[in-house]
């Protein structure tokens, strides 16, 4: 690991996006606002950083001279985000370290104590630092071998079937703290939320994983088929995470803040493993996410990375009412139509 102050050089054409907590970092009052984005791009040209930028805030309100900047169109807002963080500062460290796991330059911009940001190019230059440590500043000069990288494509083949998530199950709980690799053609990928949805208490990981996995192909699904369960901390967790010794692909994660978790790991999910070329079903069994239109738009998104989201809201199966022998042929026996149901309109932005 670098130490804290080392200055790294370093050079990338890579887009880059920038994350604002403006409750955390408020713009100054009498601050220039149209300096702000330009600030940002000197910043990261001296530190290295050449390729796009784009500024993306998550706040509570934005205050008018915030609000200036926004209509100024040189940020992106996400207006209804003030849920997004109620566990801030645990979910986020864990994702970042996620994020660097995959290739990914993190920087922070972190502030002493008592010390207010003013955006100007030296402020950032000076609490700047890589996740891990070490203070970016630009190369003046690079080799043909450290330029050829840079125009190769960033994007890594599709799957490259190197091996498979069944072949790690014994050997390493898949927590998406490193990237997850998965064979080629369709997938379905299942997070299941296990407070809301328990899983009876008489099957093992094993039955729990095959007689899901039996109920989807008779639906019509793959047969390459991966499961994430969100625990309660008191009781599964203690019985899952400890000795892992199935083979099925069923893997048991804590839930915490379950919705920020799962949401955050299933864009990891389509990040590791895209589908271009095959569809993909992701099954998402949860009672948190029909009734609030931010993290409904942020499911129906996986879209876009051709997996087909499938939302099941499991109210009256939250007791088990099925027999072991039945279960959990009605959970999936709902009509889409009522599993998903009609989305809440999106709130407005006061400013726009």
């Amino acid at each position: 690991m670098d130490e804290e102050g080392e200055t790294i050089l370093f050079y990338s054409m890579n887009e880059t996006f920038v994350c604002w907590n403006i409750d955390d970092c408020p713009v100054p009052v009498d601050t220039d606002l149209g300096s702000i984005v330009d600030n940002f791009e000197h910043a990261l040209h001296q530190m290295g950083f050449e390729g796009r930028m784009s500024i993306n805030v998550d706040c509570k309100k934005l205050n008018s001279n915030e609000e200036a900047l926004f209509k100024a169109g040189r940020i992106f807002y996400l207006p209804y985000g003030e849920t997004m963080y109620s566990n801030y500062g645990g979910e986020l460290h864990r994702v970042l370290h996620c994020l660097k796991s995959r290739g990914h330059n993190v920087l922070l911009v972190e502030l002493p104590p008592d010390e207010k940001c003013l955006f100007s190019v030296d402020s950032l230059l000076k609490n700047s630092r890589f996740l891990g440590g070490g203070k970016p500043r630009a190369k003046k000069e690079l080799t043909p071998e450290e330029m050829r990288p840079l125009y190769d494509s960033e994007e890594e083949e599709e799957e490259d079937g190197s091996y498979d998530v069944s072949d790690l199950s014994n050997q390493k709980m898949l927590d998406f703290s490193e990237r997850i690799k998965h064979v080629k053609g369709p997938r379905t990928v299942v997070f299941w939320d296990a407070i809301d949805c328990p899983f009876p208490l008489c099957f093992s990981p094993e039955q729990i994983f095959q007689k899901i996995k039996s109920v989807l192909m008779k639906k019509g699904t793959n047969d390459n088929i991966t499961i994430w369960a969100y625990v309660d901390e008191r009781s599964w967790r203690d019985k899952c995470l400890g000795n892992k010794t199935w083979d099925s692909r069923i893997y048991f994660l804590p839930a915490g803040d379950r919705r920020v978790r799962m949401l955050n790991d299933m864009y990891l999910q389509c990040r590791d493993a895209p589908l271009h070329h095959c569809p993909g079903l992701l099954i998402l069994v949860s009672n948190h996410f029909s009734g609030d239109p931010f993290y409904m738009d942020l499911f129906q998104d996986m879209e876009h990375q051709n997996y087909h989201p499938f939302l099941i809201i499991p109210r009256e199966h939250s007791n088990i009412s099925e027999s072991p022998d039945e279960w959990p042929q009605s959970l999936f026996n709902r009509p889409r139509k009522s599993s998903q149901g009609p989305l809440p309109k999106k709130p407005k932005l006061d400013a726009a």
